[in-house]
């Protein structure tokens, strides 16, 4: 479902067609909703009354399908004043908004990992709030154009982080805040906060007892129990994407716990040669569950961008080494819920962090920490591209160093979890979410409590994760992982992985430099997530590439030269990011979907 909302003054405009109004003291809402395309959401509730007009959709944990909200929720009470919660936060993933008749006054918020989205956006008197880019867009007026300021973050990002959108004027909610408008009058207050204050212990993994150890293991493994248990209360079927890591199977074995296997469908996307495809249908048959093995996405640029835009609209690039096409429509019915082992590494990894020296906890420190985990070597190649080397118009560094926080890692594990994992989760994670509601116990409140306890060496490599795995399901544990490439998950010789690693990068240069003298390759890496690194250099996807460095030459925020060069290195077969590609090509869909941009302002 799609729903864009309108406060505006009353009398100032005729409202959108189609809409629903509800009639304040001075301004009005209009409703406009498209039940033909948009998010599923297993509950959506709406009331209007004397008081006013609420609206909430998504699901809360232990609550089925369809099932009324409880009375304590507070998205049912009169007042848009306060979105205060009596117990604790409740979880699950969901959008709410309130318009309070007697006030004039709008309100909208979401749960704290955002799982779900609302944009806003303020058009002379009247405010629109959406959970869709495009439909807001329709809505509003396709006069909004591109945000050509927008553009730089996507090409060192691959997302857009924070507020940032594609579109100028359009924003982001971010976590755990609300948007209120009174009066016609917008103002931000966070309502929660994620707890992400760790303590460094300086504890050494030789110096932890083994009942501690245990102890730790045997909490990770009873509190995603427990939440996955929850996540699945009032599911009676249920689709499971299989990776070659660990945490997909974790989510298995914790589902095999509550539901038949003739109730589970497992997936694994990617090229037939990667390990995450052998150790995905391995793994299944083992099990006993069915398996569906999902083929690269191959079609043209056009159709994948297209998908693209269906679940991100244009927050982040998705070309083409990624789950879009049609066999996975096949596998996700309409309605279908999907249990994401997605985020196991962040929650229960460690960022190994020095705060030993007091100097370390800067403003600089933590920016180069921060383009280091979400950059990596972009900016560098996105600078060579831009016209303006100023890049950062929209103050990103400047939010970045005020993240809160006494030592690096709080700030540093802040800013990673309110707003770089949020963007995965959002839109990395989400893909056609107009058929299925994911579930990602992972970031549920007692696991992520339980891990905030867990020591620095506890969470370093995820040692007491693995040890929750293999104490709770060793026959799983065992298993060929990626992370031991392909070999047991008890095989612990370095030697051997040493050896194997060495050998397939070996081969990965050997066809590199076979590629640049012949444009043919003969080696797959079967480490590789989804396909090769050198997809896009692939002959069938030549005409679009060039198509989209051309065309974007007419955009004033790009160095013409640049994209020359660029464009004559990737004819020539010499190294090309394929990040940058995936931007640059996204960004020239923003202008097909978007309409063009005006300059920066």
């Amino acid at each position: 479902m799609h729903v864009c909302m309108r406060l505006s003054p009353r009398g100032a405009s005729a409202p959108p067609v189609g809409a629903h109004e509800i009639v304040g003291r001075n301004w009005c809402l209009s409703i406009v909703k498209s039940s033909a395309a948009g998010a599923w959401y297993p509950t959506v509730e709406e009331h209007t009354d004397d008081a006013g007009y609420r609206f909430f959709a998504g699901r809360l944990k232990k609550r089925t399908t369809g099932e009324a909200l409880p009375s304590s929720f507070t998205r049912v009470r009169d007042s848009a004043a306060t979105w205060d919660f009596h117990d604790a936060e409740p979880q699950g993933s969901w959008i709410a908004l309130k318009f309070d008749r007697g006030r004039d006054e709008l309100s909208i918020t979401c749960d704290a990992w955002t799982h779900q989205r609302w944009f806003y956006a303020q058009r002379g008197e009247s405010w629109y709030f959406a959970n869709s880019l495009i439909f807001l867009r329709r809505i509003a007026g396709d006069d909004i154009d591109v945000e050509d300021r927008a553009i730089p973050y996507m090409l060192v990002f691959g997302h857009l982080p924070g507020r940032i959108t594609p579109l100028a004027g359009v924003s982001l909610l971010t976590p755990g805040q609300v948007l209120t408008v009174t009066d016609g009058r917008g103002r931000h207050e966070r309502r929660a906060q994620l707890a992400v204050q760790r303590a460094m212990t300086g504890q050494h993994e030789r110096d932890i007892a083994a009942s501690a150890w245990h102890d730790a293991a045997n909490g990770v493994l009873r509190n995603l129990q427990q939440a996955v248990r929850e996540d699945l209360q009032g599911v009676d079927s249920l689709v499971v994407p299989l990776s070659g890591g660990m945490d997909s199977r974790f989510m298995l074995a914790c589902a095999l716990d509550v539901l038949p296997r003739d109730k589970i469908v497992t997936y694994t996307f990617g090229d037939p040669r990667t390990m995450d495809q052998s150790i995905g249908a391995h793994l299944a048959r083992k099990i006993g569950v069915a398996h569906v093995p999902l083929a690269m996405d191959r079609r043209p640029i056009e159709e994948v961008c297209q998908d693209g835009f269906e679940h991100a609209e244009g927050m982040v690039y998705a070309f083409p080494n990624f789950p879009l096409g049609p066999d996975r429509k096949a596998v996700l019915k309409p309605g279908s819920y999907v249990l994401s082992g997605y985020l196991g590494d962040c929650v229960f990894g460690s960022h190994d962090l020095n705060d030993t020296d007091p100097a370390h906890n800067t403003d600089e420190r933590l920016l180069q920490r921060v383009f280091d985990r979400a950059a990596g070597p972009y900016l560098k190649e996105a600078l060579a591209l831009l016209a303006n080397k100023q890049w950062d118009e929209l103050g990103y560094q400047d939010l970045v160093k005020a993240t809160p926080g006494d030592t690096l890692t709080q700030r540093y594990e802040r800013w990673h979890y309110e707003t770089h994992c949020v963007n995965r989760v959002q839109y990395a994670l989400f893909v056609f979410r107009d058929r299925a509601f994911y579930l990602t116990p992972f970031v549920d409140r007692q696991v992520w409590d339980h891990t905030l306890t867990l020591s620095e060496a506890m969470r370093h490599r995820q040692r007491a994760y693995l040890l929750a795995m293999k104490q709770g399901y060793p026959a799983l544990h065992a298993q060929p992982t990626r992370r031991n490439l392909g070999l047991s998950g008890t095989v612990r010789s370095r030697a051997v992985t040493v050896v194997k690693r060495v050998w397939h990068d070996s081969l990965s240069r050997v066809d590199s430099a076979l590629w640049r003298s012949t444009g043919r390759s003969v080696y797959f890496d079967p480490r590789q997530l989804y396909g090769s690194r050198q997809e896009l250099r692939q002959a069938q996807y030549h005409a679009a590439i060039t198509e989209a460095v051309e065309g974007l030459k007419k955009n004033p925020v790009f160095d013409r030269k640049a994209l020359d060069a660029l464009l004559t290195r990737y004819r020539r077969r010499e190294p090309v990011s394929t990040h940058m590609l995936r931007a640059l090509i996204t960004v020239r869909e923003w202008e097909r979907r978007y309409g063009r941009a005006s300059s920066p302002t």
